[in-house]
């Protein structure tokens, strides 16, 4: 049997991936480029923290993927 005491984690962290995704697909659309390269060039000191939002979305993707079995 599957624990599911963390699946509200899981939820909340698909949605903000959800939203993140959505967001960065419309900004790549209307500027042409890819969410890393506007992070670096538009906020130099906050770069690393963009770039763990992005590393933790995809890792919100692959717990999505999760099989219990």
């Amino acid at each position: 049997m599957c624990n599911f005491q963390l699946l509200w984690v899981i939820l909340i962290g698909l949605i903000f991936a959800l939203a993140i995704r959505s967001h960065a697909t419309n900004l790549g659309v209307s500027t042409g480029k890819y969410l890393f390269e506007l992070c670096k060039v538009e906020y130099p000191k906050f770069w690393l923290q963009a770039e763990a939002a992005i590393v933790a979305v995809d890792i919100t993707k692959g717990m999505c993927k999760f099989d219990c079995h």
